[in-house]
């Protein structure tokens, strides 16, 4: 059971708004059937997902006789790219979430993984929930992720994410012919009415959420998509995949931001989210700036072999 305190700058916020707003792995309308069921409780009582909060009041979230939240699950097999006193590299499958989070479909856990064969890490980090875990990769996603083997480390990776200075490197395909060779989306990013994650041109009057950097490279061309290199350059929720809906090209393979009828009857059709974290470079807790690498798995080549 997870239990909070609600303080003065949450006075008067929906109960549903503020759970979204601090648990943002899950969509306003899963904390509401979450709520309706009685999981969700303010001051031991069960509510609506209107109450308005007030100073003071206790809210706790019990998700183990909901069901539908289970995560029992197998543990992953995590491939370990590097080991140091310090910190992790590992290479994570697609299919595999990073930590739990309410409301989200079961499915094996990286953090799961991290406690079978790092029980030390049990406290490392901010919460127990995410031994070791600083950053995060989408499920649907593969690639290249650091845990931090002590709290030094999580510390020191912790700020580098905040100030921007780790690099992030992804290869994705997305659908549709891209005409500029590179450029930079500067979309501000929040998240919709409907519970996932939108983007609006930052010059707009009124625009969502935060701000959001992310710069590409074309890799190569085909008749009907493009594979390019992405730079994010701020961590925002589905960043790289909403940017590039925003500007309709939707990654190939994703399940939540596509258009209807987005593959052509004789085009292949993916079995996966085609991105891929291929570079990850931080500084070591010596200072030391250090640069991995990681190619994208079989599957991901063979589709854009299918494409020439």
């Amino acid at each position: 059971m997870h239990t909070v305190t609600i303080s003065d700058i949450d006075v008067g916020k929906r109960l549903d708004k503020y759970l979204q707003e601090y648990h943002k792995e899950s969509s306003r309308s899963q904390w509401q059937k979450h709520i309706k069921n009685g999981v969700v409780l303010v001051n031991g009582k069960k509510t609506s997902p209107h109450y308005a909060l007030r100073q003071g009041e206790t809210i706790s979230i019990d998700l183990s006789d909901d069901e539908s939240t289970s995560t029992t699950q197998p543990l992953p097999s995590i491939p370990i790219i590097t080991e140091t006193d310090d910190y992790l590299i590992i290479n994570k499958p697609i299919g595999v979430q990073v930590h739990e989070a309410p409301g989200a479909e079961p499915a094996p856990l990286l953090s799961a993984w991290i406690l079978e064969h790092y029980p030390a890490l049990n406290g490392v980090g901010d919460t127990p929930e995410r031994p070791g875990i600083v950053h995060r990769l989408d499920r649907e996603a593969s690639g290249l992720m650091v845990i931090a083997k002590n709290q030094k480390m999580f510390d020191a990776l912790k700020e580098q994410f905040k100030a921007h200075t780790v690099v992030k490197e992804y290869q994705a395909l997305v659908h549709g012919v891209l005409i500029k060779d590179e450029g930079t989306i500067d979309f501000a990013i929040g998240r919709s009415d409907e519970g996932r994650m939108a983007a609006r041109p930052m010059n707009q009057g009124v625009t969502p959420g935060k701000g959001a950097l992310t710069s590409f490279e074309v890799v190569q061309r085909f008749q009907n998509h493009t594979l390019v290199r992405v730079m994010p350059k701020t961590g925002r929720t589905h960043q790289i995949r909403v940017h590039f809906f925003a500007l309709d090209h939707p990654l190939v393979g994703d399940s939540v931001y596509r258009y209807k009828g987005t593959i052509g009857k004789n085009q292949p059709k993916p079995t996966r989210l085609m991105l891929h974290a291929t570079k990850l470079c931080f500084d070591d807790t010596n200072g030391t700036r250090v640069c991995y690498t990681a190619q994208p798995p079989a599957e991901f080549k063979q589709f854009i072999k299918a494409l020439h």
